[in-house]
């Protein structure tokens, strides 16, 4: 992975209220990892618990879900126009934060629609997180190979290739999808992206564990950094001759 600064991040505020103690949760995976990435996202309010004492690891994110989760990490206060789409009214609960995540560039919408209802899929979660994260593959050296554009630039997205069913991430969604991988941020499940699949809750918090392996919410001057990379969400963080073992 090339070190980079996730920007987009820089000054957020804790995301969401999460169980202080995840592992009190009734349905926790009994796959250790799976647990222990859903722990993480608690822990750091990437996800929150439900009322019932539950996590539902095995449900299905919706769009809307999911810009607030983006807007909210990103502490995002300007909030877009989005008159122009037919799905969205002030009156929904999650109106500020599609506006908000459709002015941080997370989201673009769909002709005139949001659909903040719809699960979100594999390959539109990537497009977010690729966006917000600026996590892009690497530029191509060539025309030969598997190449994909995003703005003025030509990417090597080849790294789809590796999974048996990669031809059918969409066209708008391979430099982002690309990235996401070519950055350790998802493996797929026995050889398969299956981009159009819509992503649970479990396998959310997996990518965000690949990509993030740790966090800094308290100001101060910090001369160590830990081991992986490493997301800064408050203002007043100094890095003094801290050596970066990952991106930040």
């Amino acid at each position: 992975m090339n070190r980079k600064i996730f920007a987009a991040f820089v000054s957020s505020a804790v995301l969401l209220t999460g169980s202080a103690y995840a592992a009190d949760f009734t349905d926790m995976p009994s796959d250790p990892a799976a647990a222990a990435a859903i722990e993480h996202a608690v822990d750091n309010g990437l996800l929150s618990g439900y009322e019932d004492n539950t996590v539902r690891p095995d449900a299905n994110i919706r769009r809307s879900g999911m810009a607030v989760i983006i807007s909210q990490a990103c502490k995002v206060v300007k909030e877009a126009d989005l008159s122009a789409f037919t799905d969205v009214s002030q009156n929904d609960w999650f109106y500020t934060a599609m506006a908000r995540a459709k002015e941080m560039g997370a989201f673009s919408g769909d002709g005139d629609k949001m659909r903040p209802n719809d699960n979100i899929s594999f390959q539109e979660c990537f497009t977010v997180l690729s966006q917000v994260f600026r996590l892009l593959p690497e530029e191509a050296k060539s025309d030969s190979g598997t190449t994909a554009a995003y703005g003025k630039n030509v990417y090597d997205v080849s790294v789809l290739n590796k999974f048996s069913d990669g031809v059918k991430v969409a066209d708008w969604a391979k430099v982002f999808v690309a990235g996401v991988v070519d950055n350790g941020g998802w493996n797929g499940t026995d050889g398969k992206l299956t981009p159009e699949a819509y992503i649970t809750r479990a396998q959310f918090a997996q990518v965000m564990d690949n990509l993030i392996s740790s966090y800094i919410d308290k100001p101060g001057t910090y001369t160590e950094l830990p081991e992986g990379n490493v997301m800064i969400r408050c203002d007043g963080v100094e890095l003094k001759d801290a050596t970066a073992k990952g991106d930040v």
